[in-house]
């Protein structure tokens, strides 16, 4: 029954139980405050009534005391301030004072009281006696006695008035105190019942209350237990009892609070796992909470999104970068030229853009029509050796580079190209075609197939590698031409010095006969003299139109220019003899270079006989693009000097193509100074290789980008707050850099070239731009430096400024020495003939030494890396019983010492020459003489020897035979170093390294110059 009634009063609602508590409480307090108002308010009103009269008297009094006391002040001013005898004492206003009185004395309720007031009201009267008779005093004269009476008789009266005034007081004033007593006691009484009446609701709320505190107490504390739980950021495991009171409705709350707290848990760590997918239902429209997460979780998303597309973004970026920096070292490996250089950047273009296959074109500018030739063509990590030609606006191809811009298709025709692999072929999914242009120059086209689609950031990068690419073939391009040209000339200049030494030498030889020489020197003279005026040039296209003629050639047929330039050589044949001639022509431009003696008639109809030699010249292609036309006029020596005027022919056609080379290197070296420019622009757009700098307006650094840490060797630190001047050695004095600086804040920019000098002795040459940077005001707030590194193009333009004053150099000797060889060229017409067929001989002797003396070659390991066939015969070994073999193995164990003596000596850049011994396969020992030759490069560091074996075993030699034959190794000896000395002398102006090729390989200089000289001993 206890649990049933229990469970009725948690039922109820806790603020229906207070309000029915509060509402009996307050009607018992109610009822109590009525029935004791009702008690006070009868005590009070009795009381009130008594004190009511009591303060009425009292006032009363108070009045009158006043009045008395205000005639008593007047009447005692007027006697102290008057001067008037005839002044009287104050009036008394009887009427005011007898209305007190009257009230006064209605007020009275007890015959004490009334006694009292009879004695006041009777000295009262006597009071008012006493001032009728000082005033009648006065008027009448008797101002001392008026005085004397005022003094002793109205002061005696105002006494007695004054004390029965008092007596009232007193009276009245106790009256009141007696009624004060009794209202205390009604209080006390009423005080005493409030405390009961108190003490009986407290029990009553107590006792609601405890029975209150009994049915919410455990709902409480299991709320105080989760509310706890909770305030430390946990979750309670267990749900509160709910009922339908208000703590039970909390109780509800907080179990959907802890079911929301969870929810919102779970969902928290559903985003902490990086799930952002998750979806989460909000408890109500003012779930802020909730919606925080759902905005979080959306926040987290966008972040997530925008990180993956940040990470996609720099993940294309470093792609880029990387691409760039593996391309940048691709480009500046130029070792192989062009071709090599071509072939690596399309296998490693189409590796980097994970395609199938690539082509890369170039246009040749050296044909008709510009063709666009097909270079290069990667597949499937193979190289492709295709031949393609297009011309301008055929295909695809030949589109991009009329157009000059670039092609990308996903739809690609079924037969335009076709990927092919071991397991079959099919067409790729997408073609990007991209033109090579250097600022508006096109050079060539680069095609990529793949079977995935290329994405527009790797578009870009192949668009920005092609400016790259067409720069370093442009540089390549020209690097090429200018190699060529000073390589033809270098060749060309050793031809005529090494004529000249063989002339020299042939000199010697020829003193015999200087005695016979000198009988036709006369007439050698005039033929030289006559060479000089007599000889005739023209050039010719293929189809024989002349393109130009000399001076000779005019004068000697009688034309002018205008007459014959742009004819048909034709016009020179006679009509019988025309078919013949276009048979020789026909033959000349299929590139076999003819000479024919004829018989022509000048303008004015002479008749004359020429020698005429007609050269085929080709073009880079090798295609015939010209025919050069030489004549000799032999009208009047035609029999007798014929050979002396073909010498002269060949040293002037030197000579000329000397001079033109020297002309076309000249003018390769503007273009490389117009294409250096040039290339500085390119530059200019690829951060990755520009130096740039920021300066505030007073010169102080206040950026500087890595590229120029990396290359003047500085930390940033260093660098930022400084000057330029104070960072690094620059050329520049104070007054330079404050006339550059004032011109800049003025707004003008500036470009020069700089050197700036290290302690080490190295320079380093940057071209500068100074760029202001203008403000919204256009006034210059900081100041921009874009500078590239040109110490390599300086240090080409030197080189080749070296390798052009040599040439001149070479050159100018050879004019010097023409005088001088006009003198000895008398004495080598005699000879001429037969140092021809010397000559036409060396080939044939060279083929039989090689027969004659084993060679091979070792490294430094003394493992053997070529051999010749004469050397397997002398040893018995086959070539893989050879290969890589030590050529100590192949020595007797008494020599080895020496031999390796030897070879080492050798490998300190010294020719050695030694008799030992060799074994061969079978064990023999064979006496030979071993020459041990080290082949150097431009460090003059020994790369291998080369070693030639004379065997001596063959020989019966006596001593004076031996003797002779060791005078003359001695002597060849000296002839090697000279010879060694020669080609270390031409590296270091060549400025490259010379290849040695083995010895069966007869194009060896070395070994030809060698075999020439035992040539010239053995004869």
């Amino acid at each position: 029954m206890f649990n049933r009634i229990s469970q009725i009063r948690s039922n109820i609602r806790i603020r229906k139980r207070l309000t029915t508590l509060i509402f009996i409480i307050g009607l018992l307090i109610v009822s109590y405050g009525v029935v004791m108002i009702q008690n006070v308010v009868q005590a009070d009103k009795k009381i009130h009534e008594i004190n009511d009269i009591y303060l009425k008297n009292m006032v009363n009094l108070s009045e009158l005391v006043e009045n008395l006391y205000s005639v008593l002040l007047e009447n005692y001013i007027l006697s102290e301030n008057s001067l008037d005898p005839n002044s009287v004492s104050a009036s008394i206003n009887m009427d005011l004072i007898n209305s007190t009185i009257g009230s006064y004395s209605t007020s009275i309720t007890d015959e004490t009281q009334r006694v009292i007031f009879d004695n006041f009201s009777l000295e009262l009267y006597n009071y008012i006696a006493v001032l009728k008779d000082i005033n009648v005093l006065k008027l009448s004269g008797q101002f001392e006695l008026a005085e004397q009476s005022r003094i002793s008789e109205e002061i005696k009266a105002f006494r007695k008035m004054q004390t029965n005034i008092k007596n009232l007081i007193n009276y009245n004033t106790k009256a009141i105190q007696e009624n004060n007593t009794i209202i205390q006691k009604i209080e006390k009484d009423s005080l005493i019942k409030t405390y009961i009446f108190s003490i009986i609701l407290f029990l009553i709320s107590v006792i609601s209350v405890l029975l209150l505190i009994k049915d919410i107490s455990p709902s409480i504390q299991n709320l105080s237990k989760n509310l706890i739980i909770l305030s430390k950021g946990k979750i309670p495991k267990t749900k509160i009892s709910e009922s339908n009171n208000e703590i039970g409705l909390i109780a509800k709350l907080i179990n959907k609070l802890t079911g929301n707290l969870s929810q919102l848990n779970q969902f928290a760590l559903t985003l902490n796992k990086g799930n952002y997918t998750s979806k989460y239902e909000l408890s109500g429209s003012d779930d802020f909470i909730g919606k925080a997460l759902v905005d979080l979780r959306d926040s987290l998303k966008n972040a997530q999104d925008q990180d993956e597309l940040r990470k996609i973004e720099e993940e294309r970026r470093n792609w880029t970068n990387k691409g760039h920096a593996i391309f940048s070292e691709i480009l500046r490996q130029r070792a192989g030229g062009i071709s090599y250089l071509t072939d690596n950047i399309i296998k490693n273009l189409v590796h980097y853009l994970d395609a199938n296959q690539g082509g890369l074109f170039l246009i040749n500018d050296s044909q008709k029509g510009h063709k666009i030739e097909l270079v290069s063509a990667f597949a499937y990590d193979r190289k492709k050796f295709l031949d393609k030609e297009i011309s301008f606006g055929d295909g695809l191809i030949g589109t991009v580079a009329l157009e000059r811009n670039t092609i990308y298709l996903k739809e690609i025709p079924e037969d335009y190209i076709e990927i092919e692999s071991g397991l079959g072929d099919a067409n790729p999914n997408s073609l990007l075609i991209v033109p090579l242009k250097f600022e508006e120059e096109i050079l060539g086209v680069v095609e990529i197939a793949s079977f995935k689609d290329f994405k527009d950031f790797e578009i870009t990068f192949v668009e920005e590698l092609a400016q790259s690419i067409a720069s370093s073939l442009l540089t390549a391009k020209i690097n090429a031409q200018t190699e060529q040209l000073l390589e033809d000339s270098e060749k060309k200049s050793e031809e005529l010095a090494a004529q000249e030494i063989e002339m020299r030498q042939n000199m010697e030889e020829m003193r015999s006969t200087q005695e016979l020489a000198q009988r036709r020197e006369a007439d050698l003279s005039g033929i030289l003299s006559a060479v000089d005026n007599t000889l005739m040039k023209g050039e010719y296209n293929v189809d024989g139109t002349l393109l130009s003629v000399n001076n000779r050639h005019l004068q000697t047929m009688g034309y002018q220019l205008s007459e014959i330039k742009g004819k048909n050589i034709e016009i020179f044949i006679p009509h019988d003899e025309l078919e013949d001639f276009r048979k020789v022509w026909k033959t000349v431009v299929e590139g076999n270079p003819r000479q024919i003696e004829v018989e022509r008639k000048t303008k004015s109809g002479d008749l004359i006989w020429l020698i005429n030699q007609y050269t085929p010249v080709q073009d880079e292609k090798g295609t015939i693009s010209k025919v050069l036309y030489l004549a000799h006029d032999v009208t009047e020596y035609k029999k007798s000097q014929t050979d002396a005027r073909s010498k002269k022919q060949v040293i002037k056609s030197k000579e000329i193509e000397l001079t033109e080379s020297i002309k076309k290197l000249e003018q390769a070296k503007s273009n490389i100074t117009r294409q250096s420019t040039e290339i500085t622009g390119i530059f200019d757009a690829i951060n990755t290789n520009l130096l740039v700098i920021e300066f505030d307006m007073e010169g102080n650094i206040i950026k500087v980008n890595k590229n120029f840490l990396s290359l003047f060797k500085k930390e940033e630190n260093e660098m930022l707050g400084h000057k330029m001047n104070e960072c690094v050695s620059i050329e520049r004095t104070d007054v330079e850099f404050k006339s550059l600086w004032d011109e800049l804040i003025a707004g003008n920019s500036r470009k020069m070239v700089t050197n700036f000098a290290f302690d080490d002795g190295s320079n380093i040459w940057v071209d500068e731009t100074y760029t202001p940077i203008l403000d919204a005001d256009n006034k210059p707030y900081k100041i921009l430096n874009i500078s590239i590194d040109i110490s390599k193009l300086k240090l080409t333009e030197e080189k080749n400024a070296i390798l052009l004053k040599e040439t001149q150099e070479y050159s100018n000797i050879l004019l010097e020495k023409d005088t001088e060889m006009q003198n000895v060229v008398r004495d080598l017409l005699s000879q001429e003939e037969k140092l021809a067929l010397n000559m036409k001989n060396y080939k044939d002797i060279s083929d039989s030494l090689n027969k004659i003396y084993p060679g091979i070659g070792i490294d430094q390991n003394y493992k053997i890396v070529h051999f010749n066939d004469l050397f397997k015969q002398f040893s018995d070994f086959n070539f893989d019983e050879l290969k890589n073999k030590n050529f100590l193995e192949l020595t007797p164990d008494e020599s080895k010492i020496e031999i390796k003596s030897a070879v080492n000596k050798a490998f300190t850049n010294k020719t050695e020459i030694i008799n030992s011994e060799i074994e061969n396969k079978n064990g023999e020992i064979k006496a030979v003489q071993i020459t041990l030759i080290p082949i150097s490069d431009n460090n003059k560091k020994v790369l291998k020897i080369q070693i030639f074996v004379l065997d001596l075993s063959g020989f019966s030699l006596g001593k004076s035979a031996l003797e002779g034959h060791q005078e003359l190794i001695e002597l060849k000896k000296k002839e090697l170093a000279n010879v060694q000395r020669e080609i270390t002398e031409a590296q270091k102006s060549k400025q490259k390294k010379v290849e040695y090729h083995p010895l069966v390989e007869e194009d060896d200089k070395l070994y030809n110059k060698w075999l020439n000289n035992i040539k010239k001993q053995l004869k």
